[in-house]
């Protein structure tokens, strides 16, 4: 477990988070998922769609997606 670490918010409610917890959530650039109860806010890896069976990566259970969400996925796993 990383010890508490303190950050600063500027007024346009952008801040930074350090590197080593970043690398220990496994968080990216990108999207991220912000669940708020109360006055604490966690920051996680959004849930994907996609999920493996037999190797290979197929879309989740109940899921749709359009075209734009389709482009917009495979744009990602090119980067």
């Amino acid at each position: 477990m990383m010890d508490t670490m303190i950050t600063t918010m500027d007024r346009a409610g952008r801040m930074v988070i350090p590197k080593q917890v970043r690398d220990a959530a496994g968080l990216r650039a990108g999207k991220v998922q912000l669940d708020v109860v109360g006055t604490t806010v966690t920051i996680s890896v959004p849930p994907s769609p996609l999920v493996e069976r037999d190797g290979l990566l197929v879309l989740a259970e109940g899921i749709g997606l359009d075209d734009d969400q389709i482009r917009r996925m495979r744009l990602d796993a090119q980067r």
